[in-house]
């Protein structure tokens, strides 16, 4: 039986799985779990919403497990990793699973979501920054990350960082961002920054 490769690359925003050999993710979707008040006569409730569903959803609880990239509440990202895989074309006993991890990712951090969800999936950690450079063909670069909790910038050399390179920023244009940016108070954009990768270039 062939492996296929799925790669699983949830942030504090948005999370993208997919089968390694397609040009696209097969999923793309919002880092969240929701779960409906618990029941004042049994004090339990099962009913469980993931992604954009659980944010359409009113009166429930809202819980985003990773915040500024890193996994804050493991229990709810095992939750929200089986439900990806409910959604995906393979079974994680016929993948090898690839799932990234930031930066500034902490060995405690490392440590425990290799425990929790080692066991139940099996799965290869990699670091997103390099795995960026390598869907460019490219082993070594400067990597600029700008997502939904986190900002930061890095030297990649060879398919390895570079000590000391790392620059980070907790805020970006997710949760983070302020009421005026939200709400458009600051007036229109200013776009036509070039912006060039390899040949090709477009404005920002």
């Amino acid at each position: 039986m062939d492996m296929q490769v799925v790669i699983i690359d949830c942030g504090s925003g948005l999370c993208k799985a997919g089968v390694a050999s397609n040009d696209y993710p097969t999923l793309t979707n919002d880092t969240v779990v929701g779960y409906e008040n618990k029941s004042h006569i049994t004090g339990v409730s099962d009913k469980r919403y993931y992604g954009q569903e659980a944010l359409e959803q009113k009166m429930i609880q809202l819980s985003f497990p990773i915040n500024h990239g890193i996994i804050e509440d493991f229990n709810k990202m095992e939750e929200y990793l089986t439900y990806i895989f409910s959604r995906l074309p393979v079974k994680p006993e016929e993948s090898v699973i690839l799932l990234t991890e930031t930066l500034s990712n902490r060995k405690v951090n490392r440590e425990k979501i290799t425990e929790i969800i080692f066991e139940k999936f099996g799965f290869y950690l990699a670091k997103d920054a390099i795995l960026t450079l390598l869907g460019t063909e490219r082993t070594t670069g400067i990597v600029l990350h700008s997502r939904h909790g986190v900002k930061y910038s890095v030297t990649v050399n060879e398919g390895n960082v570079a000590p000391n390179t790392l620059r980070q920023m907790d805020i970006a244009g997710g949760r983070d961002a302020p009421v005026p940016v939200l709400t458009g108070e600051l007036g229109p954009s200013r776009t036509g920054y070039p912006i060039r990768l390899g040949t090709e270039s477009f404005d920002l």
